[in-house]
């Protein structure tokens, strides 16, 4: 079992995961702990705080005061004073779009939020890297 794996069957139980401090805090139902899941959790527990991020900021960016944050190896950076290098654009207006959370689901599909006044559509990619399709 590899940790997307881990993550997508205790999405399968109603859970998630937690990167507070460098711990990982599982929230699972109650009968959903297992002293399998556990040893698993326990055996991924480097590649699990790779992949789950510490919670995003509470306040706005000190420089543009905007509350749009990206989540990167060096940490949470703000998505108009520092962009995402790897950010889709949004199919509609071309404008650079947010990831809404980071994480992909078990089909490898994102969802992102496009910030353009002159758009603001939820849509998602197809595919990381592949064809973008409108998803209104």
């Amino acid at each position: 079992m590899t940790a997307c794996e881990l993550l997508a069957d205790l999405r399968g139980l109603g859970g998630w995961l937690d990167n507070i401090d460098g711990h990982l805090r599982v929230n699972v139902p109650k009968d959903g702990i297992t002293s399998e899941l556990r040893a698993a959790l326990t055996e991924h527990k480097g590649a699990l705080l790779a992949i789950v991020p510490p919670p995003m900021p509470l306040e706005p960016c000190a420089e543009c005061g905007l509350p749009y944050w990206w989540y990167s190896a060096e940490g949470w950076r703000c998505l108009i004073c520092d962009p995402d290098p790897n950010a889709p654009t949004c199919p509609t207006c071309g404008e650079p779009a947010v990831r809404l959370g980071t994480y992909l689901s078990r089909d490898g599909h994102g969802r992102f939020w496009c910030l353009s006044e002159k758009c603001l559509v939820l849509w998602r990619p197809v595919a990381i890297g592949g064809e973008v399709v409108d998803g209104r």
